[in-house]
Order: C-alpha cells, then structure tokens, then sequence
C-alpha cells in the first residue's frame, strides 16, 4: 500500500481504496485469527485502507464483518469458473479436499444475498433467490447495529472522518513506519494533520506523538496508550 500511496501521489492518480469486490472471498475469512474477537480485524482493516488517499470503494456485506459461507454440495455453486475447477479436478483430488478449496476461494462467496437478519433467505428476500442463501445468518445488519462492537457503526465514523476533515481526502499521505509490527502513516492537507496508527502485534510499544485528541480508536482509548494491543488502530489530530 505504501508504495502505490506514493506513486500515485507523485503522478497525481486516483487510487482506488478496496477490501472486498464481487470476485473475492471474503477478507474476514482470508485473514481470520483465531482467539481475536472479529471486530478488531474488520475495524483495524478499515481504519488502514479507507483513511489513505485515494477514492473508497466498500463491498455489501463488508461494513458488518460477513464471511464466507461453507457448503458441502458442488450443487450450491453458481460461478462457472468454480465449477469448470471441480470438474477439472474431480478425479485428482479428493472430494472432501476440493470442495473446502472451493469453499474458501470460489468467488461466489461474495456474491450471496445480503444477511440482514436471521429470517427466511436472511430477511434478502421473501422468495427463492437466484444463488443460494448464505450458510449462516450469525452475522447479519440487524444484530450488528444492535452491538456494543458494531463494526458497521465503526465505518461510519471513518466515513465521517473522510467528510469532516479534508485532509482525508484531499490531504498528502507520508509513510512514518512500515514493518511487520505497525504500519504509521500522516494525512496533511494546509495547517491540519492526522496520524493513523496500526499495530499488529500484541503489546507493541510505540513512540508517542503530540497530538491534539483522538479521533478514532477500536479499543476506545481516552488517551495515548503505554503499549498497544493486537490489531489495534488509534488515530490522532496532531498539535
């Protein structure tokens, strides 16, 4: 992300700002860390995409955490390029084996009805849809908006961070770290800067910087921590 930021910005393009689209599994299920409560994986992704410069692009589904679903027959699948894989593969591996592979790359994944809550076809629609339902409706629109870790209303607040402060969007983008612990970038635009802050390692400790008040933070932090948790993101309007 670092290097593309900085070539675009040298040559003056849109760069076009993504998790999730119609041809992926879901980034949730890519990523997926066991023992991490998936509201610090969606919302540390979010803060560290969506705040760089470029135009955001956020797939249905993708504001509240869905994941891929898990089907046990060839026959729930509609992409061709999934099944033309498990024709071509059929007799070379074993059945159990392709159809996890499929499950976790095919690219219906993320082209399932929408899960709004946990009614008849996911409350999508009241008739048969065109592909099959998604395989569990544990994550839907209805019980995110009613959670403490809402991701969904997360992403409104980095949307309102993009509307509010121009420096997300029409603001230079300067690399501070990059390395396998955090990633630390600036948002500047005139006399106003911000500084996103994403950690990746548990109990990471970073170097504190002056700053004016917290903006945003997935662990809700009131002030700059001694050590930061995993997957945790903070970002600050600098003094």
């Amino acid at each position: 992300m670092d290097k593309w930021q900085k070539i675009t910005q040298e040559q003056d393009l849109l760069y076009s700002l993504f998790l999730e689209n119609h041809d992926n599994l879901r980034i949730m299920t890519k990523l997926k860390i066991e023992n991490i409560d998936r509201y610090y994986l969606a919302t540390m992704l979010a803060t560290m995409v969506y705040l760089l410069k470029g135009v955001t692009y956020i797939y249905q589904g993708q504001e509240i955490g869905m994941e891929n679903p898990f089907y046990n027959d060839i026959n729930d699948f509609n992409d061709v390029e999934t099944l033309n894989y498990y024709k071509k593969h059929l007799n070379n591996i074993n059945n159990d084996e392709l159809l996890k592979r499929i499950n976790f790359g095919s690219r219906d994944n993320a082209r399932r009805g929408m899960c709004w809550d946990n009614s008849l076809h996911n409350g999508f629609s009241k008739v048969i849809p065109w592909i099959k339902d998604h395989s569990s409706s544990l994550i839907n629109v209805k019980d995110d908006l009613n959670s403490k870790h809402s991701i969904y209303h997360f992403y409104q607040k980095i949307l309102n961070l993009r509307n509010n402060y121009l420096s997300f969007t029409l603001g230079k983008y300067e690399c501070v770290e990059n390395n396998e612990k955090n990633y630390i970038y600036k948002r500047k635009y005139k006399n106003e800067s911000f500084l996103i802050i994403i950690n990746f390692e548990n109990k990471n400790k970073i170097k504190k910087y002056n700053y004016s008040k917290i903006v945003l933070s997935n662990y809700n932090r009131k002030k700059f921590p001694k050590v930061f948790f995993e997957l945790e993101c903070l970002v600050l309007k600098l003094a």
